[in-house]
C-alpha cells in the first residue's frame, strides 16, 4: 500500500517506523480501517463485537477485549509496536491500560497514541475547540476525558514510555514546521513515544 492511500492518521506511524512490516497491537481497533495496513503478526482489540466481526471479514487478526478491565492483556504479546487511535479518552483509567500495554512491547517498540488534545491554559483551549470537529469531539458523551498534551504526556512517562515527540496530524505538510503558537492551538495529535 503506497502512503499516499493510507489513512491521514497512519502517515506519522509510517513515517516513524515501517509499520506495514511490524506485528502491531491495535487497540480500540474498530473495523479494522487502521489495522488492515499493519505487518503479518498483528492484532487488534475491541469491546464491541460487532468490530471485532468486521475486522476478521476482512481476514484481519481481532479479538474482543475490555480495555477497561484490568488483565485484558493476558496471554498476549509480545509486539513490535502499539497504535492506539481515540482509544484512552474512552477509558476511566487510562494509566492502567497504559501500564498493561508496555508489558507487551519489546524494547525499542514505537507507540503511537493518536488523541484530540487541548493547548494548556483557557484562552487556548477556547480557541482550540473552535477548530473543525473539536467542539462535537470534546462534548462526546463517551468521552471521558478532556486532555492537554502536557497531561497525556504525563501519563506516557508515568506507564514507563519515552516520549519523543508530539506531531499534529491536522494540518498540511507545509503547515506543519509553522509557527509554534499556531500548532499549539491544533487539537489532534499524534505522540510518539517508545519503550525504553
Amino acid at each position: 500500500m503506497s502512503a499516499g492511500r493510507l489513512p491521514a492518521k497512519l502517515r506519522a506511524a509510517f513515517a516513524e517506523a515501517h509499520f506495514e512490516r511490524l506485528a502491531v497491537l491495535d487497540l480500540a481497533c474498530g473495523p479494522g480501517a487502521h489495522l488492515a495496513h499493519f505487518g503479518p503478526g498483528s492484532l487488534g482489540l475491541d469491546r464491541s463485537s460487532e468490530a471485532v466481526a468486521s475486522a476478521r471479514g476482512l481476514g484481519l487478526q481481532a479479538a474482543w477485549a475490555d480495555l477497561q478491565q484490568a488483565g485484558w492483556s493476558s496471554g498476549l504479546g509480545p509486539f513490535e509496536a502499539a497504535w492506539l487511535c481515540d482509544c484512552l479518552v474512552h477509558l476511566p483509567d487510562p494509566d492502567r491500560c497504559l501500564v498493561e500495554l508496555h508489558s507487551l512491547l519489546q524494547p525499542g517498540a514505537p507507540v503511537l497514541i493518536v488523541e484530540w488534545c487541548l493547548p494548556e491554559g483557557r484562552a487556548a483551549a477556547a480557541l482550540a475547540s473552535r477548530f473543525p470537529g473539536a467542539a462535537a469531539h470534546f462534548a462526546h458523551p463517551e468521552h471521558l476525558h478532556r486532555f492537554t498534551v502536557a497531561e497525556l504526556s504525563r501519563r506516557i512517562q508515568a506507564a514507563g514510555l519515552r516520549l519523543e515527540r508530539v506531531v499534529p496530524h491536522g494540518l498540511p505538510r507545509a503547515l506543519r514546521s509553522g509557527p509554534r503558537a499556531l500548532l499549539n492551538l491544533v487539537p489532534p495529535r499524534t505522540l510518539i513515544a517508545r519503550v525504553p
